[in-house]
């Protein structure tokens, strides 16, 4: 048995020439390319020790180790992706050897070239939207001049003041709701896919704030200006939202592949 195992990171059309010089893996290790059935993975040498499924488990749970290792891996997959159409894999997609990677493209290349063809001439753009918290000016309650502390209010005065704090935060929380969709809406038109994941428990910039929107758009590489100043406009025209748009990225949310990894 090698001493080696073979790390997938992408997969790339059959045509690709060759891999830049210098870039580098998840180990260290010069990626390559393994050919089969017209399709390119793009593939890694790793110690085959330090992929077992036990090992991989234990270093995934050590936070430094999975995000040094998250970004290698983005790494090598956006600088295919910046070259070439680019199938990304997901993390620790690890085979015995770059045979059973040959097998992979061979038993998969319909599915594999149907993604391909996906993201040719597309990327993926993230947008994520928060409510804009109500001004700090409001924060007092009726009659309050900020002269008198919180200790020095009744208990009556305090929990009309909290009710009122609730309450506006509820109606900024749906007005948020209601720019959101406005603003998904008039990205619709670019998209070719969208995909919606579960919103985070915090708001782009870490406050713990509920996330409204958080879509991937698939858009066409012709129309991404328009995005991404569509987005922009409603930055200016949406007050009630906080808005963060990333991208131009693979489209991991699209046709990330998660091969059997044997």
């Amino acid at each position: 048995m090698s001493d080696q195992a073979s790390w997938v990171y992408a997969v790339l059309p059959g045509e690709t020439s060759a891999l830049p010089t210098g870039l580098t893996g998840v180990m260290a290790e010069p990626p390559r390319l393994v050919r089969d059935s017209g399709l390119a993975a793009v593939v890694g040498s790793v110690p085959a020790a330090e992929v077992t499924e036990a090992r991989l488990a234990e270093r995934l749970a050590d936070a430094d180790w999975l995000e040094q290792v998250v970004r290698a891996h983005h790494e090598v997959v956006s600088t295919c992706f910046a070259r070439q159409p680019t199938v990304p894999f997901r993390l620790a997609t690890v085979y015995h050897n770059d045979g059973r990677v040959a097998e992979l493209l061979r038993d998969q290349s319909a599915r594999l070239r149907e993604a391909l063809d996906t993201v040719t001439g597309r990327a993926e753009w993230g947008v994520q939207a928060s409510p804009v918290a109500p001004d700090p000016g409001d924060e007092a309650g009726p009659g309050d001049d900020g002269a008198h502390p919180p200790a020095e209010r009744s208990g009556t005065e305090y929990l009309l003041h909290r009710r009122a704090r609730r309450a506006r935060q509820q109606q900024a929380r749906a007005d948020a709701a209601v720019a959101a969709q406005q603003l998904d809406a008039a990205l619709l038109p670019f998209a070719m896919a969208i995909h919606r994941s579960p919103p985070p428990t915090r708001s782009p910039d870490g406050q713990p704030e509920p996330v409204v929107l958080n879509s991937a758009y698939l858009v066409d590489d012709d129309h991404a200006k328009e995005f991404a100043d569509t987005v922009h406009s409603a930055v200016a025209g949406l007050p009630q939202l906080r808005v963060r748009m990333t991208g131009p990225w693979p489209a991991y949310s699209f046709v990330t592949v998660a091969g059997g990894g044997e």
